[in-house]
């Protein structure tokens, strides 16, 4: 009975180890993705594409309307979708960690869509006020906590506020 079993057991199980793709292959899928993710994370924003020295999206102004902001969410949800079928069974730790990092940057986008945070037009590092024109260095900081490294940030961003007001 024992036998019949464990034959039972890895009838079944047998077609799904089989099936799963060499190590090395799951890795450059994975990789593919992540370049892909990057790649239309620029192009969604091409103020920050431009920001990081890639200059093939400077005729684009990033788009903030709530039809954008929900075919962005329907995008990650298909990154998500996508880098959840990449089984991570015999990863390095390298590959793993980006896996598990990019699923929950991911997943917390989604939250962020549930709670309509599109939707609030500050936050806690910078305050929009509407009809102030933006300065280059985010002149309305609010800083956590002042550190020794955040320091300099602050008195810039208080020095913006002052030649503003004048």
């Amino acid at each position: 009975m024992r036998k019949i079993l464990c034959g039972f057991v890895l009838a079944l199980a047998g077609p799904g180890f089989a099936e799963m793709a060499p190590v090395a292959d799951r890795v450059a899928e994975q990789n593919k993705l992540f370049d892909e993710f990057y790649e239309t994370g620029l192009k969604n924003s091409p103020e920050r594409a431009t920001a990081y020295g890639d200059y093939r999206y400077n005729n684009l102004l990033g788009q903030y309307s709530l039809k954008e902001i929900a075919r962005q969410h329907v995008e990650a949800d298909d990154f998500l979708r996508r880098l959840k079928a990449i089984p991570t069974d015999g990863m390095g730790d390298k590959d793993l960690l980006s896996h598990r990092v990019m699923q929950r940057q991911i997943e917390r986008e989604d939250i962020n869509y549930e709670l309509k945070n599109y939707e609030m037009p500050e936050n806690s590092i910078t305050v929009f006020i509407p009809g102030w024109p933006i300065c280059r260095f985010r002149c309305l900081s609010i800083p956590c906590s002042i550190t020794r490294i955040t320091f300099p940030g602050y008195i810039k961003s208080r020095a913006c506020w002052r030649r503003r007001l004048r």
